[in-house]
């Protein structure tokens, strides 16, 4: 799901940024080591934050709408939830 590939990427997010603030503090500037440290950290939980909200919102429809009902084509007489998954046997 989209809100898992969020927050893995901000967790990617946060993760290469601190190896890049480890070899930029490694030349000298600890300024600019703190500055990319705190801008890893602030967006990597931007896309953390915003994977949970996608996964609550969807958890609230879930609960409202419930599941999604199976629509069968009548051409192929496969479900909508096998054309999902990238099941084309016939």
């Amino acid at each position: 799901m989209l809100h898992n590939v969020m927050k893995f990427f901000g967790a990617c997010v946060v993760v290469v940024g601190f190896i890049i603030g480890v070899f930029v503090g490694a030349n000298g500037s600890i300024t600019r080591m703190l500055i990319i440290y705190a801008a890893a950290i602030i967006l990597g939980l931007l896309f953390v934050g915003f994977g949970e909200l996608l996964h609550s919102v969807y958890r609230i429809e879930m609960k409202i709408a419930g599941e999604r009902p199976q629509v069968i084509n009548p051409l192929t007489g496969s479900s909508s939830s096998d054309s999902d998954k990238g099941d084309h046997s016939q």
